[in-house]
C-alpha cells in the first residue's frame, strides 16, 4: 500500500546526476549564461525584428529601446519591467501584422478589379493580352511569394504563356 511513496524515494545509489537539483551549481551556471542570453536576445531584436519594421518607425524605435533595456537589465525588477514592455510590444506587432495582411488583401482586390477585370472587358480579341492578364490573375489569386512573382515576371517578359 505504501508503494507509491517508496517508488518515488531516491536511494543513495539513485542520486540525481551532477548539476540537477544542486542549487549552487545550477544557479551559477544560469548566472554565467544570463549576460550572453541577454546580449543574444538584444541582437535578435535589433537584427531580426527592427529591420523588418522599416515602414513603422515607432515600433522600430520601440524594439531598439527594448534591446537596450535587456542589455542593461541588472535586477529582477528590471527584468519584470522589460517583460511587461516586451509583451506590450508583441501585442502591437501582432496588430501591425493584421493591418498589413488586411492592406495586402485590399490592394490585391483593387488590382484584380482595376487590372484584370477591366482590361479583360476592354480587350475581347487579343489572345496574347488575355494570356498576360491570366498570369497576373494567377499571382493575385494565390498567396503571395517571391518565387511566384519571379516566375510570373519571367513568363511575362519571355512571352511563354
Amino acid at each position: 500500500m505504501g508503494q507509491g511513496k517508496e517508488s518515488g524515494a531516491t536511494t543513495s545509489s539513485e542520486a540525481p546526476p551532477t548539476g540537477i537539483g544542486a542549487e549552487p551549481t545550477s544557479t551559477a551556471a544560469n548566472t554565467d549564461l544570463l549576460p550572453e542570453l541577454r546580449t543574444l536576445f538584444a541582437f535578435t531584436l535589433e537584427s531580426a525584428i527592427a529591420t523588418q519594421l522599416i515602414e513603422s518607425p515607432q515600433l522600430s524605435s520601440d524594439v531598439r529601446a527594448l534591446a537596450n533595456d535587456i542589455r542593461t537589465a541588472a535586477s529582477a525588477g528590471q527584468m519584470q519591467e522589460f517583460l511587461v514592455r516586451l509583451k506590450r510590444f508583441a501585442f502591437k506587432l501582432e496588430l501591425l501584422a493584421e493591418d498589413q495582411a488586411e492592406l495586402r488583401h485590399s490592394l490585391l482586390n483593387l488590382l484584380r478589379r482595376l487590372l484584370v477585370e477591366n482590361i479583360t472587358e476592354l480587350v475581347v480579341d487579343d489572345r496574347w493580352l488575355h494570356g498576360q492578364i491570366e498570369v497576373v490573375r494567377e499571382i493575385i489569386e494565390k498567396p503571395l511569394s517571391q518565387r511566384a512573382i519571379d516566375d510570373a515576371e519571367r513568363r511575362l517578359k519571355g512571352g511563354s504563356l
